[in-house]
């Protein structure tokens, strides 16, 4: 195990130490050695100012190599010349007369004296390699081949070449393409412009350029002329610029590089920044289109919200009606009673469950809000329906309220006998069947009628009908083929009439008036005069009188505040008629009432004293306070 360690130490130093250790020429010659010629130029002309004297000579010689590989015979020949003069004893080359055959021979093809043979430094070739041109322009922006030698500023097309911060172009002016490469080409049979061009191809794809361009120019041979490369280019636009300055360029102007390189640029930008315009443009859509469809399915949402809405806030709203029936019979309902406590238990869960869907409708912001709801509402209901079956049995069965007396239906009068044993003082009428009864015994309830809240008394049923959102229907009589409220027929006293009344008619009656009931809601009489008969009545009920004539146009709701015993002081009052005061033929002061005010029963008038229908004549038993 140790060995094997100690092995695997000096493995990795041999490895190590060249890198650490070696000499400033050290990675150009590793370069050389793998061929990279390129790589090796960079690394041999950055080891120049490391090295001083013979070292510096050697140098120079080996970057002279390194140019001859890539066939730019011109720079092999300045490198060897200036490593020459440097070292007179050629101290750096192994054969000293080799060396001097070399510069000779490579002084004439930088000349164009002499044809170079085909390049050494190749390597293996493969379709769309650039080759030693390839190589040069990975280190450098601009490659001129030793025929240009004075015909071109390589500084000014160095500075054009990388003059545009956003894209850069490369620039390779040659004699002829490579012989390996024209070789290859006529085995693929390019045509002449085909090959430069897919030459000019093979270099952009070997250096990966993308976006930036590069430019090949040919001036003799198979090949010659022009040809440019971009990817943000199509091939028309390459071709239409080559053909601008190929004319030009084949007569030696070689001015134009210039002014077609800034055209190439400036046709690349263009094209990119028109790219870019659409990536935007259609991300611009894009985000138009998401918008488009969140804002849809939010109005598609919304449309399902509302529609979903209006089912469960009419559940709503028949559970909140009834648990308000259930609040309005429950404080009556008789204490430890095991129904009275199943309507409150129930009352109380449909109450929860009632609060609870609320809030989440009022909140709610998906369908499945409401479906919660919804079903919150149908328990409630449920709940709601449970106490009423509770409720009806708590009432035995009939409607009526255990321990409430002021709603039990066997306390009203069941005959004319009963009537008469109601003093003149305590008689109340309701206003909706006409049924009389002692004004404690009738129920005070709230009406709307033409948007104007009335209060009025009703029979125990009627005032149930009414906490049930019934309004319950008027007795009428059909009077020359219309409908008239029994308050607006003067032939019709309740105390008198109520018990002969009968479905087909009176059994004694009277004008020929025909007995029957009307909607409530129909009474648009209650705001104009009626004009039957011509006395005056009064729709809010049975009233013991009035007080004076400054009640006129106003009522007074005193009767239903306690204060029955003195009715006559407190008794309605409005503007259907006109009270008639005491001594008139009409009697006393009471819409049929006891006709008597605070000071006596009346006076002996025609129609006796003790008010219309009553009083000391005929019609009545009334009289005087004697």
């Amino acid at each position: 195990m140790k060995i094997s360690k100690l092995t695997a130490l000096l493995t990795a130093l041999l490895v190590v130490a060249p890198a650490a250790f070696g000499g400033p020429l050290d990675e150009g010659n590793t370069a050389y050695k793998a061929k990279d010629y390129a790589a090796a130029v960079t690394a041999y002309t950055s080891a120049l100012g490391k090295v001083t004297g013979d070292e510096q000579a050697k140098a120079y010689y080996k970057l002279g190599l390194a140019y001859e590989k890539l066939d730019n015979y011109a720079k092999a020949v300045e490198c060897f010349e200036v490593a020459q003069r440097i070292d007179g004893t050629l101290g750096f080359a192994k054969n000293k007369a080799g060396f001097r055959r070399k510069l000779a021979r490579d002084s004439q093809y930088a000349q164009g004296t002499a044809t170079p043979p085909a390049s050494t430094g190749s390597g293996a070739v493969s379709t769309g390699d650039s080759g030693n041109v390839a190589q040069i322009l990975a280190t450098t922006n601009v490659y001129v081949d030793s025929s240009f030698s004075g015909k071109v500023d390589e500084t000014a097309l160095q500075a054009v070449a990388a003059e545009n911060p956003r894209t850069s172009v490369k620039i390779a002016l040659i004699d002829h393409l490579p012989s390996w490469y024209q070789k290859l080409a006529r085995s693929k049979r390019y045509s002449s412009d085909s090959a430069i061009t897919h030459f000019t191809e093979g270099i952009h794809k070997h250096l990966n350029l993308g976006r930036n361009g590069v430019i090949v120019v040919s001036t003799s041979g198979y090949g010659a002329g022009v040809a440019l490369k971009s990817a943000d280019l199509s091939d028309e636009a390459e071709t239409r610029i080559a053909r601008n300055y190929v004319a030009k360029l084949q007569a030696g102007d070689y001015a134009v590089i210039a002014p077609m390189a800034h055209e190439f640029v400036s046709e690349i930008n263009g094209a990119h920044r028109m790219q870019q315009n659409i990536i935007w443009l259609v991300a611009l859509i894009i985000v138009l289109v998401i918008a488009v469809i969140i804002v849809k399915g939010k109005r598609r949402k919304a449309a399902q919200l509302n529609a979903m809405r209006g089912p469960v806030n009419a559940l709503r709203s028949d559970v909140e009606a009834s648990i308000e029936y259930l609040d309005g019979y429950i404080p009556a309902l008789a204490k430890n009673n095991a129904d009275t406590d199943q309507v409150k238990a129930y009352r109380q869960a449909s109450a929860a469950r009632f609060e609870q869907a609320t809030k989440i409708i009022d909140r709610a912001t998906e369908t499945s809000d409401l479906v919660r709801a919804q079903r919150l509402l149908e328990k409630a209901k449920e709940d709601s329906v449970n106490a009423k079956r509770y409720l009806d049995r708590a009432t035995g069965g009939t409607g009526n309220i255990p321990g409430d007396a002021a709603v039990s239906a066997a306390s009203l009068p069941a005959d004319v006998e009963d009537l008469a044993n109601i003093p003149e003082n305590e008689r109340g009428v309701s206003f909706f069947s006409s049924r009389p009864a002692p004004i404690d015994k009738l129920v005070p309830v709230t009406i709307n009628v033409g948007g104007v809240d009335r209060q009025v008394l009703a029979t125990p049923a009627e005032a149930a009908e009414i906490r049930r959102g019934q309004l319950p229907a008027v007795r009428s009589f059909e009077v020359g083929g219309r409908q008239v409220p029994w308050y607006m027929y003067d032939a019709y006293d309740p105390y008198r009439d109520y018990y002969s009344y009968q479905q087909n008619g009176w059994s004694s009656a009277v004008n020929g008036a025909i007995a029957g009931f009307i909607g409530a809601q129909l009474l648009d009489s209650l705001f104009s005069r009626p004009a039957y008969g011509g006395s005056w009545m009064s729709p809010y009920g049975y009233a013991p009188g009035w007080d004076n004539w400054s009640h006129w146009g106003a009522y007074d709701r005193g009767f239903l505040d306690g204060e029955r015993i003195q009715a006559h002081d407190y008794a309605f009052n409005d503007g259907y008629s006109r009270p008639p005061v005491d001594s008139s033929s009409a009697g006393g002061a009471g819409f049929f009432g006891s006709g008597y005010d605070q000071s006596d029963y009346g006076s002996s008038g025609s129609a006796g004293g003790a008010g219309f229908f009553g009083g000391s004549d005929s019609d009545g038993g009334g009289g005087d306070n004697s």
